[in-house]
């Protein structure tokens, strides 16, 4: 005798199944009905069915034996709804004895991979016979027999195959709630004619997962799912309604439907009931405009090859028509929702179906603006609608199109005034306009400007505007701080600080025109002065140049220069040059100034009278010295004697022909004259008339002579005197040898020159002479000569 056990995984603290998905959960062997999970279990007995209690591996008390004399069967277990994974756990002892599993009450055809062998207490020995039942090959074999399908389980039971009098397979029973597609019930639409749409309602126990589609199938006209055929499918993962067409299928009338996922892939249970199909002519198609949006017209159509005798169309909101094509205007959404037609044909009600969306309107949005705004400001649009999400569409005069909310106009022009219209658009249903009204304010024309210049300093200033747009006020501001908001404002007594660019707006509803300007010309009143160059007393035959200077002339002066009252041909500019004046002439200048003050102006500057003198004197000069023969190292003093110089003559020294800086007076003193050098004064008389105004004095020629009553004068000279002890001796020839002593004030020799020749003698005394008065001899074929000098370092 051998036995079987069948179990649950979800039982952990027995059997460590933990890797499984969901839970299985064990059915008692109780005949009748069953709650367990989400399933309804039904347990029925058959044959002589009998408990067994194993002993050993943890198998419950009244395990089911499943063969004990001859062929037997165990219990059957129907599950609704149905399930896809059963699990037997079984236990036996006998070699040899085989077992059928009957699914749906079919024989099922196992693989190896449906045999597990979890759990320390059982032992190995379970395999696949060659027929796909399972066999026993060892004693004490046992193990789980999983079966997972693709297609429903609604029930399973075992077969015993062997013939053994004393033997029987324990087992115990599992199903797996797993994920489970079921045909909604009850399933009344049983009547069908070929090309009627087929609506299935379906539940899923667990949802799917993703990417999972359902495809509606149709059996044979038997009800066979041998070959289906798809009629319609659905994307999703969870409860749903999927929509067919039927075919032209040959009419039958045990048609049924059933429902198949992907992922996972399952199978239904059928529909449950039979479908009858009859036989038509054709088929109809439902149609429609959908999808709409809110109040336009829904046109429904009905269209086929049938030889249709009625129409009859319902829909929401109770709906219904008999037309073939009828219209519903002014939709609404409530008129959403799927519109059946029914064609009676042949005695078969032919439908079709078809779904219709009327997409409401966004709310209309309430449009504004920020006028009026004056030309060339910017306008701003607003839009609200209370519809969420909606999109913008706004028209108006001028062409304007824009495809914002709140859109902006930067420049607007006159153009743009009107209304302005704006819709809201939401999934391409459009509302109906909202409006504003936006008024832009026109500029008043520029105004011209004008005053009453030029004018004078001290006179009125009248400023003028005038604008060709009616009803302005104007504004107007100036130089020194002026405004005014007096079309034309006088300014009294304007001074030329007044003067400057005045501007002026024009101002209408709020609205300013760009500025005109005006730029008045106030003018210091002109004036006019004259004299004579180089003065109005000149000596006879002097050239004379008679200048006028004016004051604010004006653009466009002209001059005109009269003599003892007679106009001078020609004498037509500011100067006036001429030699023919004699004592008494009156000379003056008349200026006409137009376009200074308001009137022109006629000016004649002072007169000049003219005092001639005769040409009486002529300067002449001489000049002296004191001493008149001076010694070497004396200060010099020359004096000039004028005649003729006038009140005060001027002089200048000049000394070899170049003037001695600051020598300018009678008298010049100095004592840095060299031999030879050469001394001269001019003087310059302050006679006006003196002809010529300049006489230069004779040459004195500066020689220093001996001063020895012994020596021949002007024979020699020692220069520079005082020296610092180094000086030049100077020989009138060189015609023989000559000595020098140089001896001091008490008669000792300090320093001599035995034998020298040559005219001029570089002498240069020791460092010991000190400073003082010394002689210096000269003794020569000719005599002696003694020059005195003092050295001073």
């Amino acid at each position: 005798m051998f036995r079987f056990a069948f179990f649950i995984a979800a039982f952990v603290s027995l059997f460590a199944f933990t890797s499984q998905a969901q839970p299985y959960y064990k059915v008692s062997h109780t005949s009748g009905t069953q709650t367990i999970g989400t399933h309804a279990v039904t347990v029925t007995a058959t044959n002589a069915a009998s408990t067994y209690s194993p002993a050993s591996c943890g198998l419950a008390a009244n395990s089911y034996l499943v063969a004990q004399n001859n062929t037997q069967l165990g219990y059957k277990y129907a599950m609704v709804p149905p399930v896809y994974k059963v699990r037997f756990m079984m236990q036996g002892q006998n070699m040899g004895e085989v077992v059928t599993f009957y699914v749906n009450g079919v024989a099922y055809t196992l693989t190896g991979a449906n045999i597990t062998t979890p759990g320390a207490c059982f032992l190995t020995g379970l395999l696949i016979a060659v027929s796909g039942n399972l066999e026993v090959n060892t004693g004490a074999a046992s193990g789980n027999v999983d079966i997972n399908t693709t297609f429903p389980i609604d029930s399973v039971r075992l077969h015993h195959n062997g013939s053994y009098s004393l033997g029987g397979i324990a087992y115990e029973f599992y199903f797996a709630d797993d994920t489970v597609v079921t045909v909604d019930q009850p399933y009344t639409d049983t009547l069908k004619c070929p090309g009627d749409s087929v609506h299935v309602a379906f539940t899923t126990t667990q949802p799917m997962q993703a990417g999972n589609v359902f495809t509606l199938q149709l059996s044979n006209a038997f009800g066979s799912f041998a070959t289906p055929t798809n009629i319609g499918t659905l994307t999703g993962t969870t409860n749903g309604t999927i929509h067919g067409k039927l075919p032209n299928v040959t009419p039958g009338t045990g048609y049924r439907v059933r429902i198949t996922s992907t992922n996972p892939a399952r199978i239904s249970q059928d529909n449950g009931v039979d479908i009858k199909v009859v036989t038509t002519l054709g088929s109809i198609f439902a149609g429609s405009n959908s999808p709409i949006c809110e109040d336009a017209t829904l046109n429904l159509t009905a269209s086929g090859g049938l030889p249709v005798t009625t129409f009859t169309w319902s829909g929401p909101g109770s709906y219904t028509s008999s037309s073939q094509n009828p219209s519903i205007t002014g939709a609404l959404p409530s008129h959403s929702g799927d519109y059946i037609v029914t064609a009676l044909t042949n005695g078969c009600s032919v439908k079709d179906t078809v779904t219709v969306l009327v997409k409401p309107k966004p709310a209309v949005p309430t449009a504004n603006n920020n006028g009026p705004v004056c030309e060339g400001a910017s306008i701003n649009l607003t839009a609200n609608s209370t519809t969420p999400g909606a999109l913008y569409n706004w028209t108006g005069p001028n062409s304007f199109t824009a495809g914002q909310q709140n859109p902006t106009i930067a420049t607007t022009v006159l153009a743009h005034t009107g209304t302005f219209s704006v819709t809201a658009s939401l999934n391409g249903c459009t509302s109906a306009a909202g409006t504003t009204n936006v008024t832009i304010k026109p500029y008043p024309a520029v105004p011209t400007a004008g005053n009453n210049t030029p004018i004078c300093a001290g006179a009125n200033l009248n400023l003028t505007a005038n604008s060709s747009t009616s009803g302005v006020t104007y504004s107007w501001t100036g130089p020194n701080g002026f405004t005014s908001n007096t079309q034309n404002p006088t300014i009294p007594a304007a001074t030329p600080k007044d003067a400057g660019t005045y501007q002026v707006t024009a101002t209408l509803n709020g609205c300013t025109s760009a500025a005109a300007s005006t730029v008045p010309a106030i003018n210091i009143v002109s004036s006019i002065g004259g004299w004579a160059s180089p003065s109005d007393t000149v000596c006879a035959g002097s050239t004379v140049t008679f200048v006028v200077v004016p004051t604010n002339p004006g653009p466009t002066p002209t001059y005109q220069w009269y003599k003892n009252g007679v106009a001078i041909s020609g004498a037509n500019s500011t100067l006036y040059v001429t030699s023919a004046v004699i004592d008494g002439d009156s000379f003056y200048c008349q200026m006409i100034a137009p376009n200074v003050c308001a009137n022109t102006l006629n000016l004649h500057s002072n007169g000049i009278k003219m005092h001639v003198l005769p040409i009486t004197t002529t300067p002449s000069i001489d000049i002296s010295s004191n001493p008149s023969t001076p010694l070497p190292g004396q200060n010099i003093l020359f004096m000039a004697n004028v005649s003729n110089g006038g009140y005060k003559p001027t002089f200048q020294w000049q000394r070899n022909g170049q003037n001695v800086v600051g020598a300018i007076h009678a008298n010049w003193s100095t004592s840095g004259l060299h031999p030879n050098d050469k001394i001269n004064c001019i003087v310059e008389s302050s006679d006006p008339c003196a002809t010529p105004k300049n006489a230069y004095s004779d040459t004195m020629v500066v020689n220093f002579p001996t001063g020895i009553e012994d020596i021949n004068k002007g024979e020699s000279s020692l220069y520079p005197n005082p020296n610092n002890g180094s000086f030049v001796v100077y020989l009138p020839s060189a015609g023989g040898y000559v000595s020098i002593d140089v001896v001091n004030t008490v008669g000792q020799k300090v320093y001599s020159v035995p034998m020298a020749t040559g005219t001029k003698l570089e002498v240069t005394l020791p460092a010991s002479v000190a400073n003082g008065a010394y002689m210096l001899k000269l003794t020569t074929n000719e005599g002696v000569q003694s020059i005195p000098f003092t050295v001073s370092r």
